[in-house]
């Protein structure tokens, strides 16, 4: 096996047509998520975040969806730039393909988590965990919190909140603030 290449278990379901399903496993070897330091405007990004509008459009022409992913991606990633445009962002890579970006900005009590999203192909890899995991390092190794912004259904709330972060506000538009306090900030010297 390659140095810093890792075994992963992956399940597999078949299920026929009369509903019978079989369940096997089988490992498979995979690199480690090498990050690598961007821009906005990297085409990979770019494509990361058309890949997450595709997914809320599915069933709609592609005449129709394309042109309104393309549209939403710029937006998105415009609008990222206007509001933190001294954001570093970072893709992932693991063997050699774009598994996800993360953006994020100093902000005056920490890091600002911008925005992070994970390639359809690797959700459920442990991918998103270990950018998440990345930032969250960062901001312990300077004593900072990290603040984030999601809408308030999301599913993205309870990972989130599986991962240490707390409601701390909101907006009228639906989102919901969420911070992760650095962990030395109780603790007695």
């Amino acid at each position: 096996m390659p140095s810093g290449a890792r075994v992963r278990r992956t399940r597999t379901t078949t299920c026929r047509r009369t509903s019978a399903c079989t369940t096997s496993s089988r490992s498979v070897e995979s690199s480690r998520p090498v990050r690598e330091p961007t821009a906005l405007d990297d085409r990979r990004v770019r494509a990361l975040a058309a890949e997450e509008f595709h997914a809320r459009l599915r069933g709609i022409p592609e005449a129709v969806a394309g042109p309104l992913i393309s549209a939403q991606a710029t937006s998105k990633l415009g609008g990222l730039a206007a509001a933190y445009p001294d954001a570093a962002v970072e893709l992932v890579l693991v063997d050699g393909a774009a598994a996800g970006y993360v953006v994020t900005a100093s902000a005056d009590d920490g890091i600002r988590l911008c925005d992070i999203v994970v390639a359809e192909a690797s959700r459920g890899t442990g991918v998103g965990r270990a950018m998440l995991a990345g930032v969250v390092e960062r901001a312990d190794a300077d004593g900072a919190a990290v603040t984030l912004s999601v809408w308030h259904d999301a599913a993205a709330r309870a990972w989130y909140a599986r991962h240490g972060f707390v409601v701390c506000g909101g907006d009228p538009q639906g989102h919901v603030e969420m911070r992760r306090e650095y962990p030395g900030i109780h603790s007695v010297a």
